[in-house]
């Protein structure tokens, strides 16, 4: 072959593989995947995540080993937690009111305070009988009531904490939520007694258990009450024991929604800020999103290398998962 014929045919072939890549679909960007954000995270077990509603770049976690914060979406954190007495974080909750001013359940030394976004902390469980606490909560309604669920009672404080009265006398109170719009309507998830409401800021409760799952002819408790922001009539309640439930009319009525979570146990549920029916669950046995407000469910693990996942917080740009040995990971949801 002389060297013509050569540069030929080089030619020819350069021009077929240029031919053959313009007709090919351009790649597509790389699936997100969850990624690690402990830099500074004291300690990998997280019990639960809170964010600033004054600042998606905020969070708080608390974990096993006390209170850190976040002021870079999870890139690096800090302790937090100056006058706290104990490091075992179980609830934490940020004033929609005030910027700064912060509430902090932990398991066995009661509730504690911060008005400087978490530096630093005064005890306040004056009036509570038990110092054990799975929730705590901010009125949306009236700045000076604040809430905080007991195992042996839910509390409620009109002045700041500094005194405290039971308004839900009995009972392993799990979870507590207000409701977004109507002032004096409260939810709580109780063990044993299931989802009960309150239309008069907690002097009066009604069981609101139509079609929610009993175990041995108890109602499940939900760990987690979260309203659907365009609508709170919906309303999002994880047992911990068979999946997630939902309501469509202000907790009547509740339903199963299970397809594809294969029994596993959620703990607790996200919505996604973008889209509605975008939620994100955290599972016993990793994560999982529906794209269909709940209706079927799909595992979003890659990455996820913690499958007890214990908080689900959204954020504009991103999911973050707290879990119970790997610490905080983040779901890029802005791409």
């Amino acid at each position: 072959m002389t060297y013509a014929m050569a540069r030929g045919t080089l030619a020819a072939a350069m021009m077929g593989l240029l031919l053959v890549a313009c007709t090919k679909d351009p790649v597509s960007p790389q699936a997100p995947v969850w990624t690690p954000c402990n830099l500074g995270l004291g300690s990998l077990y997280v019990q639960c995540l809170a964010v600033d509603p004054h600042d998606d770049n905020t969070l708080y976690a608390g974990t096993f080993g006390g209170l850190f914060r976040s002021t870079n979406g999870g890139r690096r954190w800090e302790p937090c937690g100056q006058g706290i007495t104990s490091s075992d974080i179980s609830a934490v909750a940020v004033s929609p009111h005030r910027p700064g001013v912060m509430l902090c359940g932990t398991w066995g030394k009661g509730v504690f305070l911060s008005e400087d976004g978490g530096q630093t902390w005064s005890a306040r469980s004056n009036g509570i009988r038990n110092p054990r606490i799975n929730a705590v909560a901010f009125d949306l309604h009236d700045t000076s009531r604040i809430y905080a669920a007991t195992t042996d009672a839910m509390f409620l404080s009109d002045d700041g904490g500094c005194t405290w009265s039971p308004c839900f006398p009995y009972g392993n109170v799990r979870s507590v939520a207000v409701h977004p719009q109507i002032a004096q309507v409260l939810y709580v998830g109780v063990e044993y007694h299931g989802v009960l409401r309150s239309d008069d800021g907690g002097i009066t409760w009604q069981a609101k258990n139509s079609g929610l799952h009993r175990t041995e002819g108890s109602y499940d408790a939900p760990w987690h009450i979260v309203f659907d922001p365009a609508d709170p009539a919906v309303i999002y309640a994880p047992t911990g024991v068979v999946d997630l439930h939902k309501s469509e009319d202000g907790g009547e009525t509740w339903k199963l929604m299970s397809e594809g979570l294969d029994w596993r146990r959620v703990r607790q549920v996200a919505i996604d800020r973008g889209n509605r029916l975008r939620l994100y669950a955290a599972t016993d046995r990793g994560a999982t999103q529906s794209n269909d407000g709940g209706q079927t469910w799909t595992t979003m693990s890659d990455g996820l290398t913690h499958s007890n996942v214990r908080a689900m917080v959204a954020t504009a740009p991103a999911i973050y998962a707290g879990t119970y040995g790997g610490g905080v990971f983040r779901y890029a949801t802005n791409r």
